[in-house]
C-alpha cells in the first residue's frame, strides 16, 4: 500500500470539478493538508454527527497539554478507580487498583481504544480543575480546547465516545483536531505504535502483563496515524494521516458502510488525494 504514495515533484492544489472523487461508502468525508491549512475536498464534511473513539484524540491531546502546563511528568503513577474498571466498550482490560504511568494510560486510550483508560486519565487530571466533579472539570477542558482549536462544530460530553452522552463534530473539524494534535511529538510517537505490551502492578493481585493492539491497522502501509472510532450510531469511521513528508494529508472518513469498508475508502481517498497535487 505505500506504494501508493509517490511524492509529486511540487504542490498545486486543483479544484475539485477538475477531477472525480471515488466510489465510497462513507456518508462524510473530508481530506486536509495541514501543511497549506486548505481542506481539499470533501463530502457533507459540515454535516455534524457522532464520531465515536475519535473523540480520544482529544482525550489525549488535554492529558498531554496539562501534563506539560503543570509539570506532570508522563511516568507519574495513575491508581485505577472502579469506575473507570467497569466502563463497557472498548477495553484496556484494567482492573481496579492498578497502577500504570500516565505514559502506559494514553497507549491503552490510543492503541485498543480503552474507555477504561479514557476515564481514569480524565478522573486524574480533571480534579486539578474541580475536585468534587473530575469528569466535569476534565469536559470543560476538552470543550475549552475545541473552541481554541477552532472546532466550530464539536461538542464534547464524554472523554470516550460512547453514544450515552454522544460527542459530536464533523469530518472538517475531526481533521482541524487531528491536524493540531500531530504536532505533539508524543502524540505522534503513540499512534503511530502498533503493537504495545505494558507490565500493570496490581496491589491485590501483584504483577500481569497486557497486549494491546492498535484499532488502526492501516498503521505501516502508508499512513502513521491517528484514530478509528466505532458505535452503532456513529458506524464505522476513521481519521488517518499519510505517512508522506511532502503530502502528509489527513483523511477522515465517518460513518462507512462497514468496519472493514473504513479501510476501503480510507485507502481510496488517500490514493486519489494524490490527484489533487500535480507533477
Amino acid at each position: 500500500m505505500a506504494s501508493l504514495f509517490q511524492r509529486p515533484s511540487k504542490r498545486q492544489s486543483l479544484s475539485r470539478k477538475q477531477s472525480n472523487s471515488p466510489l465510497v461508502t462513507c456518508e462524510a468525508w473530508s481530506i486536509y493538508d495541514p501543511i497549506t491549512k486548505k481542506f481539499l475536498a470533501g463530502k457533507n464534511d459540515d454535516q455534524i454527527r457522532e464520531i465515536a473513539s475519535i473523540s480520544k484524540i482529544m482525550t489525549c491531546v488535554v492529558c498531554l497539554e496539562i501534563a506539560d502546563e503543570q509539570n506532570i511528568p508522563l511516568s507519574t503513577i495513575i491508581s485505577v478507580p472502579e469506575v473507570a474498571s467497569k466502563m463497557k466498550g472498548t477495553s484496556a482490560n484494567l482492573e481496579e487498583f492498578d497502577e500504570l504511568t500516565i505514559y502506559d494510560l494514553l497507549l491503552g486510550l490510543m492503541l485498543p481504544s480503552g474507555n477504561d483508560s479514557a476515564i481514569a486519565l480524565a478522573m486524574f487530571f480533571g480534579k486539578i480543575y474541580m475536585e468534587i466533579d473530575p469528569l466535569y472539570g476534565f469536559l470543560k477542558v476538552m470543550n475549552y480546547m475545541a473552541d481554541y482549536i477552532g472546532l466550530v462544530s464539536t461538542t464534547f460530553q464524554n472523554p470516550h465516545g460512547l453514544s450515552i452522552k454522544p460527542n459530536f463534530s464533523t469530518a472538517k473539524d475531526v481533521n482541524r483536531l487531528a491536524a493540531y494534535a500531530m504536532k505533539n511529538r508524543v502524540f505522534k510517537e503513540i499512534v503511530n505504535i502498533q503493537n504495545y505490551v505494558v507490565n500493570v502492578y496490581n496491589p491485590m493481585f501483584g504483577y500481569r502483563k497486557i497486549v494491546w493492539k492498535n484499532t488502526n491497522i492501516l498503521l505501516g502501509k502508508g499512513f502513521d496515524g491517528a484514530k478509528t472510532g466505532t458505535t452503532d450510531k456513529a458506524g464505522a469511521c476513521l481519521c488517518a494521516s499519510i505517512n508522506d513528508s511532502i503530502t502528509p494529508f489527513l483523511v477522515t472518513v465517518l460513518k462507512s458502510r462497514t468496519s472493514d469498508d473504513r479501510w476501503d475508502d480510507t485507502v481510496k481517498l488517500a490514493e486519489w488525494s494524490k490527484s489533487l497535487v500535480m507533477n
